[in-house]
């Protein structure tokens, strides 16, 4: 990818069939600095704010309500920016697309500016809008639990000292999913990883690993905010928005 001035899509296997992706003007005219920035301040009528993170925030509009905006401001280069890194191979590799576990990318816009000289770079991706590890009942995630790991029960029943480890079966899932890729876990072929049931969860699991394994810089950043649900006609589906940690800001 050449990052001059603003780049041109990213071109993606993974066509959007639920809604259509929000044109840029109905944020701002172009996809300049100026105009992400003055979406942070000035959002308007159009722009809601649904989400904020470090140095990231998710917006969403009226006309476009099953689409966010996530913008990123002010980093010194995307190269070594996880979340753009995890957007660009997750995109550009078509097996990786089709895989319901990573959301749907609808598009890609960078933004190169100058800081006291040094250069400095913003970015937005238009994706999907999902919902929160909250919206699911125990039922859904008890459910989902079984079906995707072996011996789900027994890993949602364990205690510490008399304790139960987990409340509901929600965090059972997201902390069996924190254990797959935590830095004591980045071997091939661990006991968690065989009890994984579904291809495309272990196919997910291993990227996200290999990507961790691969690059010192990134962390794991694999949290119940950053494992949402996707919602349809078919049951509840578990989406990684944001799995990897680690960058570089101006």
């Amino acid at each position: 990818i050449k990052l001059q001035g603003y780049m041109p899509r990213i071109n993606s296997d993974m066509k959007l069939f639920e809604i259509s992706p929000i044109p840029p003007e109905r944020f701002t005219p172009q996809p300049s600095l100026k105009g992400l920035r003055k979406l942070e301040k000035h959002p308007g009528e159009k722009a809601e704010k649904i989400g904020a993170g470090n140095y990231a925030s998710a917006w969403s509009t009226k006309t476009e309500p099953g689409t966010v905006r996530k913008v990123v401001t002010d980093i010194s280069d995307p190269t070594n920016d996880a979340y753009f890194q995890y957007v660009r191979m997750i995109t550009k590799n078509e097996r990786l697309s089709k895989n319901p576990y990573f959301p749907k990318i609808y598009d890609v816009q960078v933004v190169k500016d100058k800081l006291f000289d040094l250069p400095t770079y913003s970015y937005y991706v238009d994706m999907e809008r999902l919902h929160s590890m909250s919206t699911l009942n125990d039922e859904e995630a008890l459910t989902i639990g079984r079906n995707l790991i072996d011996g789900f029960d027994s890993w949602r029943n364990q205690t510490h000292e008399g304790t139960k480890m987990y409340s509901n079966p929600a965090k059972a899932l997201v902390g069996y999913i924190m254990r797959m890729v935590s830095p004591r876990f980045l071997a091939k072929g661990n006991r968690l990883l065989d009890n994984i049931k579904d291809p495309n969860l272990k196919q997910a699991l291993m990227f996200i690993k290999s990507v961790l394994r691969q690059n010192d810089r990134f962390f794991t950043d694999v949290h119940n905010e950053n494992i949402m649900v996707r919602r349809g006609r078919h049951a509840p589906q578990l989406v990684f928005t944001d799995p990897l940690g680690g960058g570089t800001l101006s």
